[in-house]
């Protein structure tokens, strides 16, 4: 549904634009956007932007799960892996940099990686590709998405708060499910090339993106840690039990 959502949404604003200037036909974008709660989207903020600009803007729903409160342009959204463009653009900057290089061994930064090992149907083995920096960024590595592996659990278990490159570190225990380099799998690979930043820049990821990213960009609602005030403008968490937008069940989280 998101995908389709989105697929629908830039039909609207391609189908409406030509040369430099944008023309939209909003009456059917706004009557889309509005139907959304109604099949089980609790809020919707549609924004889009052209050369910088702010040319449409439009809400639904709700950003509490107690319907509330309005959604406005002062809430902030908790991300997930759309921080993973933060993390590529971190690792890039170092390779534009000359401190880190697209066909290294992940092992030169993160050793555990230097000698995977591969789980397929005969069994297990011992890898015969290196897994490569250009890898990660690709999700090309041949990691998995698990996050209770044995062990990221060890070592939560000993310190749960512990690092980024420690969980890594751990995270080169588990098998590979393929040649690293042969095929693409969704994956922690990112997490990984962030454990990379953290060694090749000396900082902690958050601070590098802080530092090199967010603050020179004038991004200051972007963060790993938002302050006290910032956390009350975050969105609510919603969990689903059903999708027909009859009697989902929603709680704040």
């Amino acid at each position: 549904m998101k995908n389709n959502l989105t697929a629908i949404i830039t039909m609207f604003v391609l189908m409406n634009t030509t040369g430099q200037e944008l023309k939209m036909n909003i009456t059917g974008l706004d009557r889309l956007i509005d139907s959304l709660p109604s099949v089980g989207f609790p809020m919707v903020r549609v924004i889009i932007t052209k050369d910088g600009k702010t040319v449409y803007t439009r809400s639904s729903g709700f950003a509490d799960a107690d319907k509330t409160r309005r959604p406005t342009a002062d809430d902030l959204y908790r991300i997930y892996s759309v921080s993973k463009v933060c993390t590529c653009t971190a690792a890039m900057q170092l390779v534009e940099q000359g401190k880190l290089g697209l066909y290294d061994d992940v092992a030169k930064y993160i050793p555990a990686f230097g000698d995977m090992k591969i789980q397929d149907r005969n069994g297990i083995r011992r890898a015969e590709n290196s897994m490569k920096i250009w890898h990660l960024f690709t999700m090309t590595g041949g990691m998995d998405y698990d996050l209770a592996s044995d062990g990221i659990k060890r070592v939560l278990a000993a310190n749960p708060h512990a690092g980024t490159v420690e969980l890594c570190t751990a995270m080169a225990e588990k098998p590979l499910f393929f040649e690293p380099g042969t095929r693409y799998k969704y994956s922690l690979c990112h997490d990984v090339l962030a454990a990379v930043v953290e060694i090749v820049s000396g900082e902690r990821f958050a601070d590098y993106c802080q530092n090199h990213i967010f603050e020179p960009l004038g991004m200051k609602d972007t963060t790993f840690h938002p302050t006290k005030e910032q956390e009350k403008r975050i969105c609510s968490l919603y969990s689903f039990h059903n999708w027909d937008g009859t009697s989902a069940e929603r709680k704040n989280v």
